[in-house]
């Protein structure tokens, strides 16, 4: 172990550092002991003239470090290059676009392949999960500053610009977030749309039909992939906490997060001549499909929500991390209550263009035709009719 640098021209020495303990073969919640006894159904440890006795029934009892879950923390990041460059050759719409957010994270993992850019891992440390790499990962170490680059920095620009009565401009930095005028993706904020199954659900269907469009052959991939959008479906009232996943499900999910999309992967390999754009969302929302047990984990059940209100109940963020729908729908909140403030503010300039444009900005808040597209029109044929009234006055008239 290094345990000098250069200052200067001399060596400076590095304080000493504890090596760390191996966490195979270590166990935790031991006392001092000289010798031991394993009984059938007792464990004496003795020290000295003293014993200590553990029995099954015990709340405390030596453990093994290997056997505790562990969980893999990227510490840090290979994407700041690309972060980086965005802004400088698209601006901030493209730093905060999606395409951004799903950025490769480096190295990945895998528990067949061990390569420059890929760490090989034991099979039961893939199944209790490693980190995410087919996108920025926002439970790593630079998770927080992710979710402030993407998502608290762009509403606290237009909470900003919305108290400055500048409401347009408030209403683009919502759209980073939240635009409902794309309706195939109107959450950009990739953890958002992580935990809306349905979305999820809705957005594979659409990329399979981009695919049809382009003349690739999906019958072999529909096969596969459409059972499973029906079955993450029926789970969505699950992940919005209405109820609790049942044992089912959540052997389902554990399933299609250890291999269980191994069949859809393969049909999609095998396509050919498919739009690259297309297929790259089309894998991205399989990996995120494959993480939604880990998803659900992070979700919390009401005592948990409980707790955290009243450790402290003026610190909403602290619930919120744990029901990602609260985040959602200040968000939405947020931006209706934008455009009616910016509605109020041409009604009172009272001039016909100000009263119209505000009109137009409430019919789009309260029918909601910003949420979805209008359609198609139904048409009219017009026939010319006589004005009954009218024609029996000019009879009158004429006699």
């Amino acid at each position: 172990m290094i345990r000098f640098v250069a200052a200067a021209l001399t060596p400076a020495g590095l304080p000493a550092v504890n090596r760390f303990d191996p966490v195979e073969g270590n166990w935790g919640g031991l006392p001092p002991f000289q010798g031991a006894l394993d009984g059938t159904k007792k464990l004496l440890l003795f020290s000295g003239a003293d014993y200590h006795v553990f029995e099954p029934g015990d709340a405390v009892r030596p453990f093994e470090y290997a056997g505790l879950p562990h969980d893999i923390v990227r510490l840090t990041s290979s994407t700041a290059y690309k972060l980086n460059r965005e802004p400088l050759v698209g601006g901030v719409a493209a730093l905060l676009a999606p395409a951004t957010q799903e950025s490769d994270e480096l190295p990945g993992f895998s528990t067949t392949l061990s390569d420059a850019t890929t760490i090989k891992v034991w099979p039961r440390i893939a199944e209790a999960g490693v980190p995410v790499g087919s996108h920025l990962d926002f439970q790593s170490a630079n998770g927080v500053y992710y979710w402030e680059l993407f998502f608290h920095a762009p509403m606290l620009i237009a909470r900003a610009l919305n108290g400055a009565q500048r409401f347009e401009e408030a209403r683009t930095w919502y759209e980073y977030v939240f635009d409902p005028t794309r309706p195939s993706r109107h959450w950009r904020f990739l953890p958002f749309l992580a935990v809306d199954v349905r979305a999820l659900a809705e957005g594979c269907r659409r990329d399979l039909a981009e695919l049809a469009a382009a003349g690739v052959r999906i019958g072999t991939l529909e096969k596969a992939l459409l059972p499973v959008l029906a079955e993450i479906e029926a789970m969505a009232p699950a992940f919005q906490q209405i109820r609790e996943l049942t044992g089912a499900e959540e052997t389902r999910l554990g399933e299609l997060a250890d291999g269980g999309l191994a069949a859809v992967e393969k049909a999609v390999g095998a396509l050919k001549s498919a739009p690259p754009a297309v297929l790259a969302g089309l894998r991205e929302r399989l990996a995120l499909i494959g993480r939604l047990r880990w998803r659900h984990g992070l979700l919390g059940d009401r005592g948990s929500l409980l707790r955290a209100y009243l450790d402290d109940p003026f610190d909403p963020h602290a619930i919120a991390e744990l029901r990602p729908a609260a985040y959602r729908r200040a968000v939405v909140m947020a931006y209706v209550d934008n455009l009616l403030d910016w509605g109020d503010l041409l009604f009172r300039q009272y001039t016909g263009e100000s009263v119209d444009e505000a009109r137009m900005l409430r019919t789009w808040t309260a029918t909601g035709a910003a949420w979805r597209s209008p359609g198609r029109c139904r048409s009219w044929r017009w026939t010319r009719r006589p004005c009954w009234p009218c024609a029996s006055r000019a009879g009158a008239g004429s006699r």
